[in-house]
Order: structure tokens, then C-alpha cells, then sequence
């Protein structure tokens, strides 16, 4: 097995285990560790532009998980660092993994409010550079 095909692998067990972590006492040792490496992976995985190859699989399931991730508590320390991950992530990961991530900002901002000056600024950026851009994308279409 590939390192992407193992890692898929475990990625698949924690998702079809995830309720039972999230409801575990060891919760919070589980975000501890995962976050982290989820972002790591994240962050050190190139983009996939192809929807069935075992790494486009994995990235997009460690997204998901992020996502499905109860907005309580025990998350809120963690919060600040999935949106940076996030927001370096809309800039180049492909439209699927995007839309997670939007869905992951969009929930944890609503949740949490968090301050995040910075990171809101390049965001809005980045909307508008799509925008400006729009025109020159629909003549090439």
C-alpha cells in the first residue's frame, strides 16, 4: 500500500469511529493530537485534481472530519489555527476541498466569533481578486 492509501486507511477508521471519539473522555487528547496533524497533512499534501486518486480521497476526508467536528468547548482552543489552515487552503486546493473549507469557516465562525483581523482581510482578497477575475474566466470558457 501506498503512504497515501494507508493514511486513507486510518482516516477512514477515525471517520467511522468519530462519534464515539467525540463522545469518549479522551476527547480532547483526540484533538490534541489530530488537529495537528490534520493541518499537517493538509499543508503538506500537494492539491489533487483528480477526484478518485487516494490522495484527493484522504484530503478531502480529513476535511470533512475537521468539519464534522462539534463546535464546543473543547474545540475552541483549536479554532484559530483550523481557520488559518483553512483560509491558506481556499487558495489552492480544488473547488470540492474548497467548499469544505468554506463550510468549515462559515460553522466555526459562527460558533466562535473569532477575531481574526489578518486572515479576514486576505480572504476578502481573495473573493474579490475571484470576482476581478470572473470576466477573464467566463471568455476562456
Amino acid at each position: 500500500a501506498t503512504p497515501d492509501e494507508s493514511k486513507l486507511k486510518a482516516a477512514q477508521e477515525v471517520s467511522e469511529n468519530l462519534e464515539n471519539i467525540v463522545n469518549s473522555q479522551h476527547y480532547p487528547n483526540f484533538l490534541e493530537t489530530a488537529i495537528p496533524i490534520f493541518l499537517q497533512l493538509l499543508k503538506d499534501g500537494e492539491p489533487q485534481f483528480t477526484a478518485d486518486s487516494h490522495s484527493q480521497q484522504l484530503r478531502k476526508l480529513v476535511l470533512e472530519l475537521i468539519h464534522r467536528l462539534p463546535a464546543n468547548e473543547q474545540l475552541k482552543g483549536h479554532v484559530k489555527v483550523i481557520l488559518t489552515g483553512m483560509f491558506v487552503l481556499l487558495e489552492v486546493e480544488n473547488e470540492e476541498n474548497v467548499l469544505v473549507c468554506l463550510r468549515i469557516i462559515i460553522e466555526l465562525h459562527k460558533q466562535f466569533r473569532p477575531s481574526l483581523t489578518p486572515e479576514i482581510m486576505r480572504f476578502l482578497m481573495f473573493v474579490k481578486t475571484v470576482y476581478t477575475e470572473l470576466p477573464k474566466t467566463m471568455q476562456t470558457l
